[in-house]
């Protein structure tokens, strides 16, 4: 603005001086053709009032040129040039002019002397027409004889323009400034009348902008925060795979170190050829899947190419920690292992005693015992399906609990009754104390839950053996606790006692007779009551089991 406001005052500067030089010049022209033209018109009148034969005395005293035209338009003389070798003048403007009316006047430019020419033409009482005329200056010589002037003025104004524009510049431009750096708290007193609806209605647009610009920060806040407290990662990278937003959970699952990746390439942060292969392939524009495996996690990465009016710009990535469902995967694949081979034994046992039955093979006294195995391998089979349905079932969302009141230490009597045969032919003595603590359960849930933990007590037990069941509450708590004086489980297997099928010694389960599904039914129904399980064992001393509900 400041090389405008310059700009224009020596536009200004120039083009006045111009139009001054012009106009000076036209009005200078003006007065000196208005005053030759009264000069002419005065001599003209002398000249006819003593007009006389002798021309040569009178004449050329005049600073002006005479000229004396027959009615034909011969000239017969002329102060300056021979008259015999003039041309005829009777269509000069004139020279009409004076014979129709007496008078006439006219004007002429001479390109040879670049000057004009006014012309004064009488007609005289014998028919002759007396002409008398003088050069002027033309407009075109006034300039050309003015124009070192202009120039000189020019220059000068020029300086003095210079001089004065900054102080102008700064006289005009600084309110502007002032006002503009306190738009926010602008008010009517602004240096200049003219800009206040101006001033008005920028500072409206400038609320309205930084009301905008707030409602934008709190978006992006609100994105930032959600994608900070995400679970899952969350990486954005420009094509050239630099790093333009991440959040702490990346960084967790990709087992980085916490620091700011922002504005650093990708193999800052993991040079996982995987990862970095499904960024290649997103910037390329395939949207791809890709499960890595770090630290014992297994982490399944989305990477999506970014678009822009169809042009790629970068790529985001989420990543998630599939190591829960690709162990659930596992345990889904060997629980269906488990199961055929679960079925298969007995009913190949089933089949195989049936086929030497049928064929007459068996001899008729084996043929009772034969039929004893075959009901055993059956009852077990039945058990074995039952605790299958009972797994399934209680793997479904809890939905079909049905909730009551129930005393825990009378559960727990009921399945003491219930196994007094089992324990005696363990020959294990099974005890139950405590005070009645009610809690709300589904019943037929709980009852499962108690008898699976005592059952196990039992078959695990040592001959002689005792199994204790406690109940009690501590802290806002029902503790129910199964105890025994087993065979023990070793360390290593303890964490894995609750899965489907596992048996820390499969040839002592077969022998007890347990389907190896009764503790991780323990556990299901435990997670449907929001309870809590703990385990405590030593071998050859015992194994101790407690489930906390919480009241």
């Amino acid at each position: 603005m400041r090389k405008r406001i310059k700009l224009n005052l020596y536009l200004v500067g120039g083009i006045s001086i111009l139009l001054t030089a012009i106009l000076t010049m036209l009005v200078y022209y003006g007065l000196i053709k208005q005053q030759t033209q009264k000069e002419l018109r005065n001599y003209g009148q002398l000249l006819e009032q003593n007009y006389i034969l002798d021309k040569q005395n009178i004449i050329p005293e005049l600073e002006i040129r005479v000229t004396f035209i027959e009615p034909a338009g011969k000239v017969i003389y002329d102060t300056s040039t021979d008259a015999s070798k003039m041309d005829n003048h009777k269509n000069r403007p004139e020279i009409m002019d004076a014979q129709k009316k007496g008078v006439g006047e006219a004007i002429r430019y001479s390109n040879t002397l670049a000057d004009d020419t006014i012309y004064y033409a009488i007609l005289l009482e014998d028919g002759n027409i007396l002409r008398i005329s003088k050069q002027i200056h033309s407009i075109w010589s006034l300039f050309l004889g003015v124009f070192p002037i202009i120039i000189s003025i020019g220059a000068m104004v020029f300086l003095l323009c210079l001089l004065l524009s900054n102080a102008l510049t700064d006289r005009i431009i600084r309110p502007i400034e002032k006002m503009v750096d306190n738009i926010n708290t602008l008010d009517n007193s602004v240096a200049y009348d003219e800009l206040i609806p101006f001033t008005k209605k920028i500072r409206e647009q400038n609320i309205h902008i930084l009301k905008q610009i707030e409602h934008i920060e709190q978006e992006k806040n609100k994105i930032q925060l959600i994608i900070e407290n995400m679970s899952e990662g969350f990486l954005l990278l420009n094509t050239d795979k630099i790093i333009l937003s991440i959040n702490h959970s990346a960084i967790r699952l990709l087992y980085a170190k916490d620091t700011d990746y922002l504005g650093k390439n990708i193999l800052y942060l993991s040079r996982n050829e995987m990862l970095n292969n499904s960024i290649d392939y997103a910037v390329k524009g395939e949207s791809i899947s890709t499960d890595i495996f770090i630290n014992s996690r297994y982490i399944q990465i989305f990477s999506n190419p970014v678009y822009e009016k169809d042009k790629i710009i970068g790529v985001m990535c989420i990543l998630l920690d599939v190591t829960a469902k690709k162990e659930s995967e596992k345990i889904r694949r060997e629980f269906t292992a488990n199961v055929s081979h679960e079925l298969k034994t007995p009913l190949t046992t089933i089949s195989g005693y049936a086929e030497l039955i049928e064929n007459d093979i068996a001899r008729k006294e084996d043929i009772k015992g034969f039929a004893t195995k075959i009901r055993s391998e059956a009852t077990r089979l039945i058990f074995l399906i039952n605790d299958i349905i009972k797994l399934s079932e209680l793997e479904e969302p809890k939905t079909d609990l049905q909730l009551e009141y129930v005393d825990l230490l009378e559960i727990a009597i009921e399945c003491e009754n219930m196994l007094t045969i089992p324990a005696q032919k363990k020959n294990v003595k099974m005890k139950v104390s405590g005070e009645s603590c009610k809690v709300l359960v589904d019943r037929n849930m709980i009852e499962e839950l108690i008898y699976n933990l005592c059952d196990n007590a039992i078959r695990y037990n040592k001959p002689n053996g005792t199994v204790t069941v406690t109940v009690k509450s501590k802290d806002k708590s029902t503790i129910l606790s199964v105890e025994d004086t087993g065979i023990g489980i070793p360390e290593e297997h303890q964490s894995r006692i609750f899965e489907r099928f596992y048996r820390v010694d499969r040839s002592r389960s077969k022998a007890t007779g347990g389907t190896g599904l009764g503790l991780s039914i323990v556990k299901h129904i435990v997670q449907q009551h929001n309870a809590k399980i703990t385990l405590s064992s030593e071998v050859n001393v015992g194994t101790k089991i407690t489930v906390i509900f919480t009241t």
